[in-house]
């Protein structure tokens, strides 16, 4: 009976050291391939030039749609606001060059 539940710690021993070394391995590995503050902020300026992208092409979609219909019905006030809606669209689509022509990224 003692020689079985010496076999049971020692059985418990070996998988607690083998969880132990398992889990040092995946946190020094976890820390060693962690990406740099740079590649997140990288990351997260492209995803807003993605995101800014699509906006601009629904807006654009958008804008000149709105446009054609204040031409068809000749509502100048509707076409100031197509206008500009169009023109903040043209903005979103080409942020990404703005700001690399800036030299803020």
């Amino acid at each position: 009976m003692h020689n079985a539940i010496e076999k049971v710690r020692t059985k418990g021993k070996k998988l607690w050291l083998s969880a132990s070394l398992f889990a040092m391995t995946l946190a020094m590995t976890t820390t060693f391939c962690a990406p740099s503050t740079d590649q997140v902020m990288n990351g997260v300026i492209e995803i807003i030039f993605e995101v800014a992208k699509y906006v601009g092409i629904v807006l654009a979609v958008s804008g000149i749609f709105q446009l054609i219909l204040a031409y068809k019905d000749d509502n100048a006030d509707g076409q100031s606001r197509a206008v500009r809606l169009v023109v903040v669209a043209l903005v979103l689509l080409g942020l990404k060059t703005l700001v690399e022509l800036t030299g803020l990224i």
